[in-house]
């Protein structure tokens, strides 16, 4: 008995072979309903109509959800500790279900506002730049922590949830800070960091007006001394040159250095802050139009599987009893 070798080709054929089988089908069984809702239309139409009344109801205004989404910037706590406590959150359920991991609990929401907020999640930041400005929001999470061109930056973390009601926003904003500002965790790594700041704010004060205080004795008051190598060339006249060994070889880059310890401690007024208040997506999560045609398209199938089981209940019954 001779066996065939199958090749890459014929695996290709055999598979184009079965598309164009199970197209052939759809096509076949589209048409057989297309003519059935023409033959019982009076049962396909209420259905489909009534399924575009069902997709109405869905997508009404009260009833769509919308992502509202935020930076928050980290004071001390790294993206790490910020996401641990965000998991409650994240996880929490139904009063009904936990006494304690549900969002009137956890977030001191009410239980109508808790009940249309949902899905909260948090989004890894990426500085492109090196500068220590955030560049974009990871929400697929595909960049790796490894990569030294891409840096995930350590104090900002970017954190979305959905919700129906508009209006609760404000207040879901300033309860959820409420409860990061109070993790213990949280709180100790914004005073050691909040400590290291102001000293290397003061160290920076310090150093700028030693060296401006040397500065202006060299040059107003005519200090002489070793950094001044001078030499007489004629007289009444003295060549030479004027050095200032500095414990700080750039006074610019220092005074840099100082503006942005300044403006990091300005910004240290809580553990985690927001970079701007959280905003609202205003295209709904579920576009109504595009919902709407799948409810219709619903009521269509639902109103031909109906058709063909009466049009064929002689069938169907003899089918069941043989």
């Amino acid at each position: 008995m001779e066996h065939k070798e199958t090749s890459l080709f014929d695996l290709i054929y055999a598979a184009c072979k079965a598309c164009g089988r199970g197209i052939n089908r759809i096509i076949c069984l589209l048409s057989r309903m297309i003519r059935l809702s023409w033959r019982k239309a009076y049962i396909v139409l209420p259905l489909l109509i009534l399924g575009l009344a069902a997709g109405i109801y869905w997508t009404r205004p009260e009833n769509r959800k919308y992502k509202v989404e935020a930076v928050l910037i980290l004071n001390g706590p790294t993206e790490f500790d910020v996401a641990q406590a965000l998991m409650p959150i994240e996880f929490a359920v139904d009063a009904n279900m936990s006494e304690t991991q549900n969002l009137q609990n956890l977030l001191q929401l009410e239980p109508g506002i808790a009940r249309v907020t949902t899905r909260f999640e948090h989004f890894p930041v990426i500085d492109f730049r090196h500068d220590s400005v955030p560049d974009m929001i990871d929400y697929k999470r595909s960049h790796k922590r490894s990569d030294t061109l891409d840096i995930v930056m350590d104090n900002r973390i970017a954190v979305r949830f959905r919700t129906k009601n508009i209006n609760s926003v404000p207040t879901v904003q300033q309860n959820l800070l409420q409860y990061l500002n109070s993790q213990p965790q949280i709180q100790a790594a914004f005073e050691a960091k909040k400590a290291d700041i102001e000293r290397f704010a003061e160290f920076c004060r310090v150093q700028t007006e030693v060296l401006d205080s040397f500065i202006v004795e060299f040059y107003f008051n005519q200090g002489t001394g070793s950094q001044n190598k001078v030499r007489p060339w004629s007289p009444g006249l003295v060549v030479g040159s004027r050095e200032v060994q500095a414990m700080h070889n750039d006074m610019f880059e220092l005074l840099e250095r100082r503006k942005q310890v300044t403006h990091e401690l300005s910004l240290m007024t809580a553990p985690v802050v927001l970079d701007s208040n959280f905003a609202l997506n205003p295209e709904p999560v579920r576009n109504p139009h595009i919902w709407r045609i799948l409810f219709m398209l619903a009521g269509w199938i639902a109103g031909t599987i109906l058709a063909w089981l009466i049009e064929d209940r002689k069938n169907i019954l003899a089918w069941l009893r043989s």
